[in-house]
């Protein structure tokens, strides 16, 4: 089984800022981050094992438009 978190932002100053931040908004990578810290090796779901993280990956990224997409894909299994 898995989880499956995608976090975004979109920066008027380009698609550098939507990823790294800046003073109006964190970043993805930072959200990345704080994402794994809440998640990985955590036991969120009842009845199940804790998530371990298995990728992160962009999942689009247009500087010209300032967005910044990135996916984080969690395993989990039922516990028996």
């Amino acid at each position: 089984t898995s989880v499956v978190v995608v976090i975004g932002d979109k920066n008027v100053r380009g698609g550098d800022k939507a990823a790294r931040g800046d003073g109006q908004s964190p970043g993805v990578y930072l959200l990345l981050e704080r994402v794994k810290t809440l998640l990985h090796r955590q036991r969120i779901i009842p009845g199940f094992l804790p998530l371990v993280r298995q990728r992160e990956y962009p999942a689009l990224y247009q500087p010209a438009q300032g967005v910044c997409v990135f996916m984080a894909v969690y395993a989990t299994r039922c516990m028996k």
